[in-house]
């Protein structure tokens, strides 16, 4: 009977007759199959997710990454002095230019537009042609010009050179000996202060052959500095 009953066993295990441990078997393999499935999703979603940054989309691409504008080819980027001689004759852009330098602000691009707005608004605010603000500016050792401090100093004693409007600045053949004097004794002046020259403005040094400035206002020392050497050309600054 024993016997009988032990090989009834194996018959119900071998045909799956036997409920209790078919059933268990097959819970676990549809949990297999369940786990086999979420994996499969799991790593398609995150394949599509690579795929679609490696292409760019939708996320805004980065500064870094977006071309910076470039200047076209053939188009010169504008000097601070030519900026300045939308408004003034050109050597008193020249001036105003080498004056920033010399008290260590030198002119950008932008700070020139700004200088030039100013300068350009002057006749209205305080009176001044823009060559009589920036003749006050720099005699005054200012980094900028404001038409308040002009007032200030028109009102302490201060007298503008006669001068014409850079839009009808005159050459020196135009001018009377007393116009023409005061220009130069100006420029000399500078000159003079700073130990340089500007040869594409003012032509040749003095005592030099060819020179414009009118000879009664030329010393015998002007265009060398003390040691002998001939004082700084200027004369290459960028247009």
């Amino acid at each position: 009977m024993r016997r009988f009953g032990c090989l009834s066993l194996v018959a119900s295990l071998e045909d799956g007759r036997f409920a209790p441990l078919n059933f268990a078997s097959r819970r676990f393999a549809y949990r297999e199959e369940r786990y086999r499935r979420n994996k499969a999703s799991q790593v398609t979603q995150s394949d599509a997710t690579e795929e679609i940054q490696k292409e760019g989309f939708p996320h805004t691409p980065s500064e870094e990454n977006t071309p910076k504008e470039k200047t076209p080819k053939g188009v010169q980027k504008k000097s601070p002095r030519s900026v300045l001689e939308a408004v003034l004759s050109q050597p008193i852009a020249v001036a105003v230019v080498e004056h920033r330098a010399k008290i260590k602000k030198p002119l950008t691009e932008r700070g020139a537009e700004l200088l030039a707005k100013r300068l350009a608004a002057a006749k209205d605010a305080c009176g001044l042609t823009a060559d009589q603000a920036a003749d006050l500016m720099i005699e005054r050792g200012w980094q900028g010009f404001d038409a308040e401090w002009a007032k200030n100093a028109m009102q302490s004693g201060w007298k503008p050179e006669a001068q014409q409007q850079a839009s009808s600045y005159k050459p020196d053949s135009e001018l009377s000996q007393e116009e023409r004097d005061a220009r130069w004794k100006k420029f000399m002046n500078y000159a003079r202060n700073n130990r340089c020259w500007h040869s594409d403005v003012w032509g040749p040094m003095p005592n030099m052959l060819g020179c414009r400035v009118p000879a009664h206002l030329i010393l015998p020392t002007d265009g060398r500095k003390s040691n002998g050497d001939p004082w700084t050309e200027q004369g290459r600054i960028a247009a």
